[in-house]
């Protein structure tokens, strides 16, 4: 039987309370992420595909603006 030690948190403790000093270059496509909410009622007849009745949208930072805004949830300044 192997015995393992659980990891200690304290490093990545460490890690993450140094991200506030750390310079970043994030390079990437900022992308508009949208995602519309709704309710599938059946399915098409021309098409083995689910037909969506909208009944919301909602948009949020996707590609390099969502690693930014990763980053600077973790102490970064923008």
């Amino acid at each position: 039987m192997i015995k393992h030690n659980p990891p200690s948190p304290e490093p990545l403790h460490r890690a993450i309370a140094r991200f506030g000093q750390a310079t970043v270059l994030v390079v990437g496509d900022f992308i508009l992420d949208r995602f519309v909410n709704g309710v599938i009622e059946r399915i098409s007849p021309e098409a083995p595909i689910p037909v969506l009745h909208g009944r919301g949208e909602t948009s949020t930072m996707g590609g390099a603006g969502n690693v930014v805004a990763n980053i600077v949830s973790l102490g970064a300044a923008a």
